[in-house]
């Protein structure tokens, strides 16, 4: 649980000023053998939501390689972007 910490941390650090609402979510899996996931959601602009569900093992990778601060500043940006 400290590692889903972790990764929850930098998702609102990176992304808490774009998204109001913020929520991350932990999904654990329905079935044996499929992957945990975690969603992403909030709101920007004028009522727009915003929603997207990572699988966990992805993000610990990108965590482990130094990426995924760099990825969260991408959704970032695309989310600025398109509000304007």
């Amino acid at each position: 649980m400290i590692r889903y910490n972790q990764i929850k941390e930098l998702i609102e650090f990176n992304l808490n000023t774009t998204l109001n609402d913020l929520e991350v979510i932990r999904n654990g899996a329905i079935f044996e053998g499929e992957p945990i996931s975690i969603t992403i959601m909030g709101k920007y602009g004028f009522g727009k939501t915003y929603s997207l569900t990572y699988e966990y093992e992805w993000l610990k990778e990108k965590q482990d390689i130094g990426e995924l601060s760099i990825y969260l500043l991408q959704i970032r940006e695309n989310i600025i972007k398109e509000n304007n």
